[in-house]
């Protein structure tokens, strides 16, 4: 009969929690000047656009939801918005997959070129481009 090493349940239990604790501050990270200001700047909009008058849900709400974002992005547990030359590059990097004419054509529909319909609320973006490729 084969016996294997136990380790005690409370020395597991404590290096689990140091091993969390760990990968948490590991995560976390000091926002840049410019990263807190777009956090404010965010904040500041939702905020507005809670007080608007086409705004139709619980006011206390949605102020509440802006505080604890901004909370969040400061503490860390959220990332910072991104800036707007952060989501073109990002879009952009979507189409490295791609080669030839179909990288090209997917370039030009992160450009804005093409059809596009759908929003993230519905459920994601449909773009749509069509590019006649001549016979060889």
């Amino acid at each position: 009969m084969k016996r294997f090493h136990q380790i005690p349940r409370t020395l597991a239990s404590v290096g689990m929690v140091a091993l969390s604790v760990a990968l948490l501050s590991a995560e976390a990270k000091a926002l840049t000047k410019d990263e807190l200001n777009t956090a404010i700047a965010l904040y500041m909009q939702e905020s507005a656009i809670c007080r608007s008058t086409g705004f139709d849900g619980d006011v206390a709400d949605c102020l509440k939801e802006a505080r604890n974002s901004l909370a969040d992005i400061k503490s860390g547990k959220m990332s910072a918005p991104l800036s707007a030359s952060e989501y073109e590059k990002n879009a952009m990097l979507r189409c490295d997959v791609h080669r030839g004419v179909d990288k090209s054509a997917c370039l030009a529909r992160m450009r804005g070129e093409g059809r596009a319909e759908g929003s993230v609320a519905s459920g994601g973006m449909l773009r749509e481009m069509v590019v006649t490729i001549p016979a060889d």
